[in-house]
């Protein structure tokens, strides 16, 4: 972002420099170029902060539950345990839903599907908050 504000400023300042003093059909040329690059990259640097934020979500979620995955847990615990060094104890409770991943390998119909969703839905909403 400071390239491009810096690109911005200069060509401002030489549009203002035209404007008072009058420059060059060049120099107005480069100068209009240069802030209208500057502007665009400030644009797709907007974008490409939106995407990352988006692979984030996308790289510690499932997308079929919308829970939490191993990745975000593991790193979760870790921070957790660091955090409570010494304090107090950090307890996990996993919970096995015995032959669900037979069932929902082999059966793609939606109601295989909403049953896992309905069924993590009502978790995260009895769970604690996840920061």
């Amino acid at each position: 972002m400071i390239v491009p504000a810096v690109c911005a400023t200069a060509a401002l300042g030489v549009l203002v420099y035209d404007h008072f003093a009058g420059t060059t059909t060049v120099g107005f040329a480069f100068a209009v170029a240069a802030l209208a690059a500057a502007v665009g990259r400030t644009l797709l640097t907007f974008r490409e902060v939106r995407q990352l934020a988006e692979s984030r979500v996308e790289a510690r979620t499932d997308d079929l539950t919308g829970l939490a995955n191993r990745r975000y847990l593991v790193r979760r615990l870790e921070d957790e345990i660091e955090r409570r060094e010494g304090e107090s104890e950090v307890a996990l409770l996993l919970i096995d839903l015995n032959h669900f991943k037979e069932l929902n390998d082999t059966s793609v119909t939606p109601p295989a599907t909403s049953c896992c969703a309905a069924w993590a839905r009502a978790c995260s909403r009895r769970s604690a908050p996840t920061t």
